[in-house]
């Protein structure tokens, strides 16, 4: 049968932010927590617009979706967007926010929206962005 690609799915503009980053596989969990909090400092001082930031480390091996603990998920809460900076787009904050952090050494930042991410890894069995 034919099948609706996910092209055709429309873009939505959640509000919030969610940074998928990959670290080096042999990263202890203490390492871990350190770099996301560096990580989490850096961004909330370089982007008024950022209200709060929660990350989870790894995923225990409950269900499908078991994440080792060089994977970590940051929630982005942003502030409402009367609050942002003059001329600043959603998706220019995320560029914006995907640059600062190729600064960063020793991790991989897939940056998204949390519906989106999960709509696409539900449709690709992948995390990465469609």
């Amino acid at each position: 049968g034919s099948r609706l690609g996910s092209e055709f799915t429309p873009s939505l503009e959640e509000g919030d932010v969610l940074l998928r980053v990959t670290m080096a596989p042999s990263i202890s969990l203490t390492e871990a927590a350190e770099t996301t909090t560096r990580i989490e400092k850096r961004l909330l001082t370089a982007f008024p617009e950022i209200k709060s930031i929660v990350t989870r480390i790894g995923r225990g091996e409950v269900g499908a979706h078991a994440d080792p603990t060089n994977s970590a998920e940051a929630f982005v809460e942003l502030n409402p967007k009367s609050e942002w900076r003059k001329g600043l787009s959603p998706e220019d904050l995320r560029t914006a926010i995907s640059e600062n952090l190729e600064g960063v050494p020793g991790i991989v930042v897939n940056i998204g929206q949390p519906i989106a991410m999960s709509v696409d890894e539900l449709l690709t069995g992948t995390r990465a962005e469609l």
